[in-house]
């Protein structure tokens, strides 16, 4: 009786903290519509990711140059961007036939010099498989890389839109 109870508190306090509603909010989060947006990168970014999260943001915000700073402006600044391909399964003589690639990044937002918001970390992983030889599983990650930094932005988006 003590385990069920303690089970169903358990499952109402993760219900209650309303972290299921990730991204499910009509919000704009801690920025307000139509303002401007400066979006620094990570060291070692891709630049196909930075655009795919440059373009999640111009749907909602003015993306401007770091340049063109005149006016007050949000920086999103994101970090701790890590593109990692590990391979996950063997065949018989101990050769990798699957992989998966992981996107690890986070998101801080800033106004006025001061930190507002943190994402925490973003992470988002698909699989490789090797059917062909090595040119196919370097078109695999490549398509496989422009799909995820799209996830990834997706994602860190709508986190921050819902201001959890």
């Amino acid at each position: 009786m003590r385990l069920l109870v303690l089970a169903l508190a358990g499952g109402l306090w993760l219900s209650s903290c309303g972290y299921h509603l990730v991204g499910q909010s009509d919000r704009q989060g801690p920025i307000p519509p139509d303002s401007a947006v400066v979006v620094i990168a990570a060291q070692n970014m891709q630049a196909a990711w930075l655009a795919a999260v440059q373009n999640q943001l111009n749907q909602s915000y003015r993306v401007i140059e770091a340049e063109n700073v005149d006016e007050p402006v949000y920086r999103v600044q994101l970090q701790q961007a890590a593109e990692q391909m590990l391979p996950v399964a063997y065949d018989a003589s101990g050769i990798a036939i699957q992989y998966q690639l992981r996107l690890r990044g986070s998101v801080l937002l800033f106004q006025a010099g001061k930190q507002i918001w943190q994402s925490g970390p973003v992470d988002v992983s698909g699989d490789v498989y090797a059917s062909g030889g090595p040119a196919d599983v370097i078109s695999q990650q490549e398509k496989l890389a422009r799909e995820l930094y799209v996830e990834w932005a997706r994602t860190a988006m709508a986190r921050m839109r819902s201001g959890f």
